[in-house]
């Protein structure tokens, strides 16, 4: 793997021959102490989520030594827009102070963005779903695999596997987007189809599963679903829509669940569960283990 520049700055280099946009070369800027109240965040920030502890334990670091790395800034009309550094900004506000050291770089939309999204990854704190997002942003722009593994110090198959994350069904994505769930997780949950993946996520969630325990659970999973597929039990292809309303019911029970429709129009809704365990969480889900003291 190529070693990455030491400075966001510096990779711009290699990012412009590959932007749909041409980036044009960064001017020299200068360090000032820019008033908080004239910054803006970025729209670009891959960031969506900004855990309230860790911004309290920055703010109470700046309060005691300031703000040590200068933020990246442009001019805009407002003032001035956030490239990178919106962490430090919103716990400098936190901490009570006015201003911030920001270093000014007069630059399009398109650098403008590269830089923040590559600063954000660079910094790998980023949960999954966010840094498979900020890839998948930066591949749309026109950069290669190749490139942003350059850029972020990782290697073009890491880079691949995090843009797998993509595919996992939405409540995957969400409990990922939370940190209910790891990388590991997810990537085990990637082997198996979109209705089995939020169930055996939920089932992760609930017992506090490791991505050892949750690897075993799949793969007697997918040893189920194989010996039915040999045995002809395999369920007819579902209609789309009944087949996103599966997905939605099971991710919402933490468990799988069937429509099994006959020609006549009658059929069956069916719900899986493995343990009397999982049966009664599914049940209080329900609102109907009060049914039988009535």
């Amino acid at each position: 793997m190529a070693k990455r520049p030491r400075d966001t700055l510096d990779y711009l280099a290699v990012l412009a021959g590959e932007t749909a946009t041409p980036l044009s070369p960064l001017p020299a800027g200068s360090f000032l102490d820019l008033p908080l109240t004239d910054i803006r965040p970025s729209p670009w920030q891959a960031r969506k989520h900004f855990d309230p502890g860790q911004l309290a334990e920055l703010a109470d670091t700046i309060r005691e030594h300031g703000v040590l790395q200068p933020v990246l800034v442009r001019p805009s009309p407002e003032g001035y827009e956030l490239i990178a550094g919106e962490r430090r900004w919103r716990a400098a506000q936190l901490a009570g102070i006015e201003t911030i050291p920001a270093l000014v770089r007069d630059v399009g939309d398109e650098q403008a963005a590269t830089l923040g999204l590559v600063e954000n990854l660079q910094r790998s704190d980023l949960n999954p779903i966010e840094e498979a997002e900020g890839y998948r942003t930066l591949i749309d722009r026109g950069l290669s695999q190749q490139t942003i593994g350059v850029a972020v110090g990782k290697s073009v198959s890491t880079v691949s596997r995090s843009l797998g994350m993509l595919d996992l069904a939405d409540p995957v994505k969400d409990a990922l987007r939370d940190g209910q769930l790891s990388h590991a997780h997810g990537r085990v949950l990637l082997s198996l189809p979109k209705a089995e993946q939020a169930r055996l996520a939920q089932l992760a969630i609930r017992r506090a599963w490791n991505s050892r325990q949750i690897e075993q659970a799949a793969r007697k999973l997918k040893q189920r679903i194989d010996d039915d597929t040999r045995r002809g039990r395999r369920a007819r292809r579902e209609d789309p829509d009944i087949a996103a309303l599966s997905e939605r019911i099971s991710g919402h029970l933490g468990a799988k669940v069937e429509f099994r429709n006959h020609p006549t129009g009658s059929g069956q809704f069916v719900i899986h569960y493995a343990s009397a365990d999982e049966c009664n969480g599914i049940l209080m889900k329900l609102n109907l283990l009060d049914l039988a003291s009535d």
